[in-house]
């Protein structure tokens, strides 16, 4: 056999073993990509059970810590103590919407498909604060309001209530509210 059939000969048989071994990738990533997301799935969905910080913030079983998404908790530590019992070794269903520059997600948590955001907002001792437009931000802002005129948790203060005598007492000095602008109006020229 001369030298070229030797190199052509060695060059075909490179040639089938390359096209062998990328078919098997190919097929590999066809069959194992599947089964990695079912498994992926069932993990995300297996129960978890929280703990709760003293910031009322979460530490899941699997070791995640989870700050509740589109509220904010004045009192972390009386919404802490409210957070326990509603949580009493219960498992949680956890949607993590996104994550926080110090690896904390940010998550939905529901016990028994309760919200437990809308019941801290219900209870008073949570305020909606949302960063991200969200389906769920509207039931939480009802709930909102109807904590606020029942003079629920925070909002028995007059701190969090902004009302006309609270406005007028406030004239000349600062204050940080939160909240939503429904209407602007025009009055005497003065917008």
């Amino acid at each position: 056999m001369s030298f070229l059939n030797k190199t052509n000969a060695i060059d075909n048989l490179l040639h089938s073993i390359l096209c062998m071994l990328v078919r098997f990738i190919v097929l590999s990533a066809i069959i194992v990509t599947p089964f990695q997301s079912i498994a992926r799935d069932v993990d995300a969905k297996r129960p978890v059970h929280a703990t709760v910080n003293d910031d009322a913030s979460l530490t899941l079983d699997d070791g995640r810590s989870i700050k509740l998404e589109a509220i904010e908790m004045p009192d972390p530590q009386k919404a802490a103590i409210h957070l326990r019992t509603l949580l009493q070794r219960q498992e949680v269903d956890v949607d993590q919407v996104d994550t926080d520059r110090y690896g904390q997600g940010i998550a939905y948590v529901s016990v028994g498909g309760a919200s437990l955001q809308d019941a801290l907002v219900r209870s008073g001792d949570a305020l909606v604060l949302a960063y991200r437009e969200d389906d769920r931000i509207a039931g939480l802002l009802k709930a909102e309001q109807v904590a606020r005129h029942a003079h629920k948790g925070l909002w028995q203060s007059d701190q969090w209530v902004i009302d006309d005598k609270a406005a007028k007492r406030a004239v000349g000095s600062v204050r940080i509210v939160s909240g939503t602008v429904h209407a602007v109006s025009i009055k005497s020229g003065v917008a």
